[in-house]
């Protein structure tokens, strides 16, 4: 979906009863996912600095990888050298 922004929104659902398994290795209560590139097409179209994932639950929106935050921060996985993916639990924090 492109917002009137340009902001493209990709929203994906994972389980309509919020209760998300991954081969038994994940399990979380989560109905899906948004990706939110937030200029749309225009480069550079990476994750953390464009691009940005969240988890829909049931009862909030929450950052990709909220729950390894403190292990992202202290690892750097925010930088200009790492894949971005947990940029937006950084970004939300701060």
């Amino acid at each position: 979906m492109i917002v009137p922004n340009g902001s493209t929104l990709l929203f994906w659902l994972d389980d309509a009863s919020c209760k998300f398994n991954y081969n038994g290795y994940f399990n979380y209560d989560r109905c899906g996912w948004v990706t939110i590139d937030v200029n749309g097409p225009k480069n550079p179209n990476k994750f953390g600095i464009d691009i940005y994932v969240f988890y829909i639950m049931e009862d909030a929106v929450k950052p990709l990888a909220y729950e390894y935050l403190v292990e992202y921060l202290q690892n750097g996985d925010c930088t200009p050298d790492s894949n971005g993916y947990s940029c937006s639990s950084i970004y939300v924090l701060k």
